[in-house]
């Protein structure tokens, strides 16, 4: 980082900041260290199917928080991303799942699972290509978001409600960069420690659902090859972040770098 940061200091010290000779990984943070602007990114917790942002579904599965192991994989197509606001260049960063309806709030204890693994990748253009063989259904080269131990705090997910808030966020380690086409999530996750009561996630197995939507579950091991297709989606709510246009940069770039001139000339 600091080797990034003597780069960046380098560029801001040329008379002129020529934009067009840096990289444009450090354009941006050229021109903020500059002229102390800062550049946020824009985070967003995005639900997936879209349809169920304040609505129940229709089901309910217990494969994501039972106290056994569990592999599960779940699909979303390209027209279900495009319609939660997920487009290409949106950058996926964390996980979370809500208590079906009726159910207080949880758990009463933490709970620890030891090895919660989650990849993600394309898939096939429609969910009725999904097969129950996990291999089957990726689609290029999966990116693993996260690995190791997660623990979900004593009364970490909400109840009560219909539907109930969203639980615990599972950050990733490593953010995954949507380009298109279809998504599929796998969470390969070992057995509970800890508070080890089970409880039932909300899913939804409407037509509607059906449409662009599947998932596949084996709920004896978390190294599964085979598992039970499910025709519906699993409700989850994607914590997004959206990397600027290239409009939106050049825009920025040029404002702050005026920003710039004008402070050397008043030095």
């Amino acid at each position: 980082m600091l080797r990034a940061d003597a780069r960046i200091k380098e560029d801001c010290d040329r008379q002129p900041v020529n934009l067009m000779t840096i990289p444009t990984s450090r354009s941006l943070a050229v021109v903020a260290l500059c002229t102390g602007l800062a550049v946020h990114a824009f985070g967003a917790a995005t639900v997936i199917p879209s349809a169920f942002a304040s609505a129940e579904g229709n089901s309910s599965s217990s494969s994501l928080f039972q106290t056994n192991p569990a592999s599960i994989q779940a699909y979303y197509s390209e027209a279900f991303l495009t319609a939660a606001g997920i487009t290409p260049g949106t950058m996926l960063t964390g996980i979370a799942y809500r208590r079906n309806s009726g159910g207080t709030v949880g758990p009463a204890g933490d709970t620890t699972i030891a090895d919660y693994n989650i990849f993600m990748s394309q898939s096939f253009a429609t969910p009725a290509q999904m097969t129950t063989t996990f291999a089957n259904n990726v689609v290029g080269a999966q990116t693993q978001v996260h690995s190791g131990s997660v623990t979900f705090a004593a009364n970490s997910f909400p109840g009560g409600g219909t539907p109930n808030a969203f639980g615990q966020v599972i950050n990733f380690k490593q953010n995954y960069s949507y380009t298109g086409g279809s998504l599929l999530i796998e969470i390969r996750r070992s057995a509970r420690t800890g508070n080890t009561t089970s409880f039932n996630t909300d899913v939804d197995s409407t037509a509607a659902t059906q449409a662009g939507a599947r998932w596949l579950f084996n709920t004896t091991t978390n190294a599964a090859t085979t598992g039970t297709m499910v025709n519906g989606g699993q409700i989850f709510q994607l914590q997004t972040q959206a990397v600027p246009e290239p409009a939106t940069m050049f825009a920025f770039g040029a404002g702050a770098l005026a920003l710039l001139r004008r402070r050397r000339r008043a030095a």
